[in-house]
C-alpha cells in the first residue's frame, strides 16, 4: 500500500488524481474559502486576515498557498523561524521589515525571507488593503515572537 507521501509524488495535487481550481472572485474572496483571523491569539498583531489556499484540505502538497490581507494601519506580529517563505504582493501595497531594513512594496513584488530572519508586513498608510500571498512548507516551525529589545537593536 502506497504512503500519503508517495501518492502525493505520484500526484501533487491529491487523491484520486483530482486537480483542483480555487475560483478568485473580485471582492479579493475565493470560492469555497473561509476567511479566518491571522493568528488564533491577537497578541503583537493588529487587522491581519488569513485564507488558505492550497494545502491543508484535501490536497497532498510539500507546500502551502495562503493569502494574507493586512487593514489600514495593520501589521503582523514582528517574528522569525527556521522555514522559509515566499511573498508575492497581489493587492495594495505596505511594508516588509526584514532585520533592520525596511522596504516598501507593491502589486507584482516578490519577497524571499531567509531561515531565522526576523520579519514584519505592515500597512501603516494604504488607501486600500495590502494583500499577499505567501508560500511555505507544509511542515514548518512554530515562529517566534522577536522581543522588544530585539527590535530596538535591529534599528
Amino acid at each position: 500500500m502506497d504512503s500519503s507521501r508517495e501518492k502525493a509524488k505520484k500526484n501533487p495535487l491529491g487523491e484520486g488524481g483530482k486537480s483542483k481550481w480555487v475560483r478568485f472572485r473580485d471582492s479579493f474572496e475565493w470560492d469555497g474559502v473561509s476567511l479566518d483571523d491571522y493568528k488564533k491569539s491577537p497578541e503583537d498583531w493588529h487587522s491581519v486576515t488569513r485564507r488558505v489556499l492550497l494545502g491543508e484540505a484535501e490536497e497532498s502538497l510539500d507546500f502551502h498557498l495562503r493569502y494574507f490581507e493586512i487593514g489600514i494601519g495593520g501589521y503582523t506580529t514582528h517574528e522569525r523561524h527556521q522555514h522559509i517563505h515566499v511573498v508575492i504582493v497581489f493587492r495594495g501595497a505596505g511594508e516588509v521589515r526584514i532585520g533592520s531594513r525596511v522596504r516598501r512594496v507593491g502589486v507584482g513584488d516578490v519577497l524571499y525571507v531567509a531561515p531565522e530572519e526576523s520579519h514584519q508586513f505592515r500597512n501603516p498608510d494604504g488607501k486600500e488593503p495590502f494583500g499577499f500571498f505567501c508560500i511555505v512548507e507544509a511542515r514548518r516551525d512554530r515562529p517566534e515572537t522577536v522581543s522588544e529589545s530585539e527590535k530596538l537593536s535591529d534599528l
